[in-house]
């Protein structure tokens, strides 16, 4: 927001800018520069002062609003899981969301189906890790709302266990069979950068070509959302990398390594899900690739710290998601019994 004379005018007029909308401008009134500056001072206190009263709703509408101006790769996620909580919880105020209204909401959720996207598919219900996601991203939004003073403390969300972890990971047989039956280039692309370099695949798809070193050997992936716990991670390229990524290099149009028809990617789920079901293997997703990458490294061997520090993750979560994988990792504790 700042201060500004229209050409030839003597008052003083209050401009700003909205999300998706034109700059706008409210006159002050006032000629006189000081009573401007006043003026500018009470319409931002106004304007950015946390509301007296609001709902779920109008919660919701505040953080979507925060994230949207962010450059979030799932906002498009938050803004569907959000829909059943507003429907359920929309009117009412903060305090007034229970935890029986919460239970109910759980229920209601666990009675719900969703239909197939394709005719002739199976009608699935909806599974607690789905429930589970709508109520993190809700209980996200709450404090928020904390944080940004509209309330002073967010009510506590029970939440239905994720579920069982997943442990799909893919052979090198199944890789083969994949990369086969991906027809769109932009596509084996992904599949080898995710096998290779274990990235996620919101920090794939934003990887340019300024954050590829191919002559120092490097793929220096960013944090996928400013401010997110998820470190920045400089992880080596290999062989099999770096012939996919010169090939790729010697035909980019974009700075995006991930693009397609001259453009970026901002999701690769329809074009990864044909290649799956053309290959004939197992059920698969794109974060699979990560997994299958930290599988494949600790059953030919490294260590969890190894590991960890490949993915950016801590030595914690690797033992917990991939220990399993490791074939020597108790052998001592086993020995000792002897």
């Amino acid at each position: 927001m700042y201060l500004r004379k229209r050409p030839g005018g003597d008052n003083w007029f209050i401009c700003w800018t909205e999300p998706g909308r034109r700059s706008r401008r409210l006159s002050t009134g006032t000629s006189d520069k000081r009573a401007a500056e006043a003026a500018l001072a009470r319409f931002r206190v106004q304007r950015l002062a946390p509301p007296d009263r609001c709902d779920v709703n109008d919660i919701c509408d505040g953080y979507l609003a925060d994230r949207k101006r962010k450059p979030v790769t799932a906002y498009e996620t938050l803004f569907y899981s959000l829909m059943p909580v507003r429907e359920h919880f929309g009117a009412l105020p903060p305090r007034l969301v229970t935890r029986a209204l919460v239970r109910d909401y759980i229920t209601k959720r666990r009675d719900n189906t969703t239909r197939p996207k394709r005719p002739g598919g199976v009608v699935r219900k909806l599974s607690d890790g789905t429930i589970n996601k709508e109520l993190r991203i809700f209980r996200a939004a709450l404090n928020w709302a904390v944080k940004e003073q509209w309330i002073d403390r967010a009510p506590h969300i029970d939440m239905p266990s994720g579920g069982a972890a997943r442990e799909r990971w893919l052979s090198k047989d199944e890789v083969q069979q994949l990369l086969a039956a991906a027809r769109e280039h932009h596509v084996e692309l992904f599949i080898i950068v995710g096998i290779h370099s274990g990235g996620r695949c919101g920090a794939i798809l934003q990887l340019t070509w300024d954050m590829i070193d191919l002559e120092g050997g490097f793929v220096n992936y960013p944090p996928e959302t400013p401010g997110s716990n998820k470190r920045t991670v400089v992880t080596p390229i290999n062989d099999t990398l770096r012939r996919a990524l010169e090939r790729a290099r010697e035909v980019a149009v974009t700075s995006s390594v991930i693009e397609y028809r001259e453009k970026g990617l901002k999701s690769i789920t329809k074009g990864f899900q044909a290649a799956v079901r053309r290959s004939g293997i197992k059920h698969c997703t794109a974060h699979d690739l990560r997994r299958t990458c930290g599988s494949w490294m600790l059953q030919a061997g490294a260590s969890f710290a190894q590991v960890a520090a490949f993915l950016g993750d801590t030595e914690e979560v690797i033992r917990k998601h991939y220990g399993h994988f490791s074939p020597d990792w108790l052998r001592s504790a086993a020995r000792s019994l002897d």
